[in-house]
Formats: structure tokens, C-alpha cells, sequence
């Protein structure tokens, strides 16, 4: 019988710790879910951001909780003591609304409808399995908003009353208080929220386990996947804050997952899930949670710009409606953010570059020279590039292409180099080059010559017709030319009409020869009418007498061509001529006597005009049709005064060398004819 007794008074002292580590069980008060969600809804589970609801915006939500196991307490690291609350049932009603647009005030009364869980003495029995938990003031001022700020900044201030029932781990036996600063930051369709908080509240023990003032984080993310529909990732965490980190039970978090969806008629319906990360107290090994929400935009506009509510980012700044942001319900004095105020700015949605030109207009100059070259591959971005074939992806002007010297204005042969021989060193061309494509024309450098009196082309100027013919080749974009024929005012006007035409079609004739397609050329002669220059003199009517290449219809605008180098296959040829001084073997010298001894032309002016040409300097560059006469041996020729002066380039070169000075006006300008 005394051995019971004396076992009976072993197991009472071995039993008696745990009620004397908590002699006053009953008055331990822990909240066995601190885990709200945000009255304001401006998160998708517990953490909000930094913004707060629109001026008298009204919002009410109902959230209902199951969590597992939420409070645990642990004798040693590896022995679970006891579940205080196995599992709890919670729903949490919220009411919020707006003020001015910079304050929000929240409600929250947490009902716990269901729980099992049991008082901390060995054999206490079970605690109320329904209750009221305490009662949550939320206020909320927001610092800086995200439109005017880099981040968006706020202060939530909550406030418990110890409306809950402490022995049955729904509240705090006192009021506690927890300021949290949070901040947050939209990017794109993420944004991100951060919150610091510190709870100020009655210090409370079970068994080894303090609860006590707490240092807290929380953090989000939220991605907005539709306009209804966003999802949310969290973490909140707390720790003891008089001895963090000392004791595992003393440090608690929640994880969550959550997603909300927005069904109309400012109605949403969320859905969370969430794990004790890590297990301290108060901590569940798992929760989940769905609830439903109703928001309502009342019609206040205190700016007067239409917008109201959530939708007015400004409820005292008035939109400024300049079709740049104007959903937002903020003025934006500087559209485009370039320190030039809109009302200033010619282009305020696009900024300016800041490049040294115009930047007082407030508008981007991407091309400051306008030649169509973007500065940013522009060398010379205030001087617009030429675009004249030659370099012009530089962006810089080229004056003179072939740096010879005479600028491309005034260079008939921009990209070939002149030779400077004094030999037509002003026309900017080689000596070998004949004829090249100008600005609406094709620019013969030497003289076509013909018979005198006569359409028949000399074969010394078969080499400057090659010449044309290649122009013509090398650009396809010359669709037709015109080719002209004038004559000087000496003589007949009918007379000088009819041959100017005839020396035309020869020419044409010719280039259709050389494989220039017929649809390409049309002849016309314009006898004295459009002279050159003046007829009184007789380099003048040297000059007059000429073959103009007019280009008449042109595909595009073309550069300059390079010129065409003289074609000559009948320079062994040009001497035949003046190896043989018999005309039979050129059949036009041969008839240019005919019509001097006619006597019909003796009778009319026309004949006279023929003479009157071969005054000009130009005859003297035709001895061969001038001597033609001579071995005729006619008297009539050799009295005449122009068959004079033809023998005398023949005999003496200083006549021979006489036509250059003539020549070189008509070369520089128009080429002239003889």
C-alpha cells in the first residue's frame, strides 16, 4: 500500500512543471490568426500597396478562412507538446472608404465560427469554439502618389480592440497597435508593394513561448493577367523584437498565393492559399481562403474635370485634357517630360532632342539639315548633303565631285577631272570627253560640221555623234531628245529654216545609225529664230550656227552622268581626206559646188547667204569643201571673196588656228555647228 502512495506522489511531481510553468494558464492571450486581409483591396490576399481608395469610394468584403494548426506548442525542438488550435473557421467582414484622395478608413470585425482548440494547462479541457475576435480600426494616409513620384508611399496605422475572447486564442487581453510604412511601384503590368511594421502590444507566455512586441515585413507582388483577372504572390513575416531570432517558436510567416477576379457590377471573388513559413507561433501549417468583394465610385468630382473617383489619380488638380494621359485625371504641364512646358512646346507629346539647333521649339529635329539623312549617320548635320550621286550617303555636300576645281554647278563633267592643257580648260571635262548628259540637255564638247551650205555631215564629226549615241545608252532614263538645228540670221529665213531642219534630220539619222532607237530622237530645225547670240559679228554667227540635244522626256531626275570619252573608229579615217585633196571620195564636198555655180541661187538671197556664212570664222575649219572648188578649177569660185579667204587657212596655219577662238565660247556653252 505504501509503494502506491509513494508511485501516485512520483507521477504528481513529475506532472506538476507543466501546470507550474503556467500558473495563471487561463489569462495567456495569443490571436491565433494576426492575417487580415486589406479592407482597401489594394492587394489580392493580405498585403496592400500604397495607394488608397477614391474620394468617398466605399468598399465591403467578406473573407472566409480555414487554417490548420495554428498555433503549436513545442517542449523541445523535435517534440510537438500540444495543439492549442487544431483548426479554426474564420470569416472576416471589412468595410472601407476614401477621403479626398489621399486618406482611406478601414473596418475589420474578424468572427471566428469554428475551431477546436484547448486551454495551455495539462487537462484544462477545450476553450469556445465560437467568438468574436478583436475588432480592427484601419487608417491610411498616402504620402506620394506613383503619377507625381517614383514610388508610390503610404502609412497604415491599425488599430485592435480586445473585443475577442483571450482564453480561446481570438484576440489580445489589451489594444495593440502596429504602424507599417509602405511603399510600392507599378511596372507595366507588375506591381510591386513593400511594408515595415512594428506591433506595440501586451506581453503574453505559454510554457517556454513569449509573445510580445513584434517587428514585422511584408511583401508583393501583383500581376495583372486581364482586365479582370490578377494573380498575387506574398510573404509576411513577424519576429520578437526584444530578442529576435532567439527562439524558433518567436519567429512566424505566411506564404501565399492567391488570384482575383473581377465578375461586374464592382463585385470580385478571390481565392488564396497559403503556408507557415516558418512554423512559429502563431503560424498555420496551411490556410486557404476565398471571399467576395463589392466597391462602389460614388459621383464626387471636387476638381471638376469629370473624372471621379478611383479614375481621378488627382482628385484636387483638375485633368488638363491635352490628349496626352488625359484617363488619369492629373494635368501634365510637360507632355513629354523635355523641361519645355507645353504651352511653349510646338511638339508636346514629342521632346526634344536638345542637339544645339531649334531646341527652343521644344520639338524633336531628327534631320536638322533636311537632305532626308538622319543625324545619327549625318557627318555634316547643319549642311544638307547635295544628293548628287557622289558620296551623298555621308550626308556632307560635295561642291566639287572630281576636285578639279570648277565647282559641279559649273562642271559639265562633275566626276572626271579637267585637264588643265589651256586646251577648254573652263568646261571642267578631259580632252577625250565629247559629250556628256547635262540638265536637260545633252552638252556636245566639240562641233558637229557640215557641208557648206549643205545637210551632209563631215566625218570628222562622226566621233562627237558616237559620243551622243553612248550618252544616250548609258542612260535608259533619257526616253527622247529633241535634236535642234539653228542657223545665224545671214540670208534667206525660209532658206535657213529648210536647212537647219535637214541638218537635224542628218543628225538624227546618223544616231538612228549607231543604234539609238528612232522613238528616242525628233528632228526640227528653228533656222534664225532662237539665236544665241548676236548676229552682227562673226563669232556671234559662229555660235548661232549649232545642233542643240534637248532631253524632252526623262524617266527621273538623273546625276550627271560620266561623261562619254570621244568614240573615234574614224580617226584613221579623218586623214583620208586630207591625203587626198580629190572631194570624189567624200560625196558632200563634191556637191557643195553645185549649188554655188546654180544660177538660181546666184538669183536669190539664199545663195548669198551661203557666202555670207562662209565669212564666219566657222568655214575656215572646212578647207576640204572650200578647196573642193579649186581643182575645179572654176573662176567663179576664186571670185568670189569666200573662196578667197578658204585657200588662205589651207596655206597658212595661223588661219587654220583662227576657228579655235570661236569655237571655244560655243564649247563652254553649246557647241556650234558650221
Amino acid at each position: 500500500m505504501i509503494r502506491v502512495w509513494l508511485l501516485a506522489a512520483v507521477l504528481v511531481l513529475l506532472a506538476s512543471p507543466l501546470q507550474a510553468a503556467h500558473s495563471d494558464a487561463r489569462k495567456a492571450s495569443v490571436d491565433a490568426n494576426p492575417y487580415v486581409f486589406d479592407p482597401g483591396g489594394h492587394g489580392v490576399l493580405t498585403v496592400g500597396n500604397a495607394e488608397v481608395l477614391g474620394h468617398l469610394e466605399l468598399r465591403a468584403s467578406a473573407v472566409i478562412q480555414h487554417l490548420q494548426r495554428p498555433i503549436g506548442v513545442v517542449a523541445s525542438d523535435t517534440e510537438w507538446l500540444r495543439s492549442l488550435v487544431d483548426n479554426r473557421q474564420q470569416l472576416d467582414l471589412a468595410a472601407a472608404v476614401g477621403l479626398l484622395g489621399r486618406f482611406e478608413f478601414g473596418l475589420i470585425l474578424p468572427i471566428v465560427v469554428h475551431q477546436q482548440g484547448m486551454f495551455p494547462g495539462k487537462g484544462m479541457g477545450e476553450t469556445k469554439a465560437f467568438g468574436l475576435g478583436d475588432f480592427r480600426i484601419v487608417p491610411k494616409i498616402m504620402l506620394l502618389e506613383e503619377s507625381n513620384a517614383p514610388l508610390g508611399l503610404a502609412v497604415v496605422l491599425p488599430v485592435t480592440l480586445p473585443t475577442g475572447d483571450e482564453q480561446a486564442w481570438m484576440g489580445l487581453r489589451e489594444p495593440s497597435f502596429e504602424p507599417r510604412v509602405v511603399i510600392s511601384r507599378t511596372l507595366g503590368r507588375f506591381q510591386l508593394a513593400l511594408g515595415l511594421g512594428y506591433r506595440f502590444q501586451a506581453r503574453s507566455e505559454i510554457f517556454d513561448f513569449v509573445d510580445d512586441d513584434k517587428a514585422s515585413i511584408a511583401a508583393m507582388v501583383r500581376f495583372r493577367a486581364s482586365a479582370r483577372v490578377d494573380l498575387g504572390l506574398e510573404y509576411s513575416s513577424s519576429v520578437r523584437a526584444d530578442a529576435p531570432f532567439q527562439s524558433a517558436d518567436e519567429v512566424s510567416g505566411n506564404l501565399g498565393l492567391g488570384t482575383q477576379l473581377r465578375v461586374g457590377r464592382g463585385f470580385a471573388v478571390s481565392i488564396g492559399l497559403g503556408l507557415g513559413l516558418p512554423r512559429g507561433v502563431p503560424s498555420p501549417l496551411f490556410r486557404a481562403s476565398v471571399g467576395l468583394s463589392w466597391s462602389r465610385e460614388l459621383l464626387t468630382d471636387l476638381d471638376g474635370d469629370g473624372l471621379l473617383g478611383r479614375a481621378d489619380s488627382c482628385p484636387r488638380e483638375a485633368e488638363d485634357f491635352d490628349d496626352f494621359e488625359d484617363q488619369d485625371g492629373c494635368p501634365e504641364p510637360d507632355n513629354d517630360g523635355d523641361g519645355i512646358l507645353d504651352g511653349d512646346d510646338a511638339c508636346p507629346i514629342e521632346a526634344e532632342d536638345f542637339d544645339g539647333f531649334e531646341d527652343e521649339d521644344g520639338c524633336l529635329d531628327p534631320d536638322n539639315d533636311g537632305d532626308g539623312i538622319a543625324d545619327e549617320s549625318d557627318a555634316c548635320v547643319d549642311r544638307a548633303e547635295d544628293l548628287d550621286g557622289f558620296e551623298d550617303e555621308d550626308g556632307c555636300p560635295d561642291p566639287d565631285n572630281d576636285g578639279d576645281g570648277i565647282l559641279d554647278a559649273l562642271d559639265l563633267c562633275p566626276e572626271a577631272p579637267e585637264v588643265f592643257n589651256d586646251n577648254k580648260d573652263e568646261d571642267g571635262c578631259p580632252d577625250d570627253v565629247l559629250a556628256v548628259l547635262g540638265n536637260k540637255e545633252i552638252v556636245i564638247l566639240e562641233r558637229l560640221y557640215f557641208a557648206s551650205a549643205r545637210s551632209n555631215l563631215l566625218r570628222r564629226s562622226y566621233p562627237v555623234l558616237l559620243a551622243v549615241a553612248r550618252v544616250l545608252e548609258e542612260n535608259p532614263s533619257v526616253r527622247k531628245v529633241r535634236v535642234e538645228g539653228h542657223t545665224d540670221a545671214v540670208g534667206d529665213d525660209g532658206y535657213n529654216l529648210e536647212l537647219s531642219q535637214r541638218r537635224a534630220e542628218q543628225v538624227v539619222a546618223k544616231l538612228i545609225e549607231q543604234g539609238v532607237a528612232a522613238g528616242r530622237l525628233e528632228a526640227i530645225g528653228y533656222g534664225e529664230a532662237r539665236a544665241y547670240a548676236e548676229n552682227e559679228t562673226a563669232g556671234g554667227r559662229a555660235r548661232n550656227r549649232r545642233v542643240v540635244f534637248t532631253v524632252v522626256e526623262q524617266d527621273s531626275v538623273t546625276p550627271a552622268a560620266e561623261p562619254a570619252p570621244a568614240v573615234e573608229p574614224a580617226p584613221a579615217a579623218e586623214p583620208a581626206p586630207a591625203a587626198d585633196p580629190v572631194p570624189a571620195a567624200d560625196p558632200a564636198p563634191a556637191e557643195d559646188p553645185a549649188p554655188a555655180a546654180d544660177p538660181a541661187p546666184a538669183a536669190d538671197p539664199a545663195p548669198a547667204a551661203d557666202p555670207a556664212s562662209a565669212e564666219d570664222p566657222a568655214p575656215a575649219e572646212d578647207p576640204a569643201p572650200a578647196e573642193d572648188p579649186a581643182p575645179a578649177a572654176d573662176p567663179a569660185p576664186a571670185a568670189d571673196p569666200a573662196p578667197a579667204e578658204d585657200p588662205a587657212p589651207a596655206a597658212d596655219p595661223a588661219p587654220a588656228a583662227d576657228p579655235a577662238p570661236a569655237e571655244q565660247p560655243a564649247s563652254a556653252e553649246e557647241p556650234a555647228p558650221e
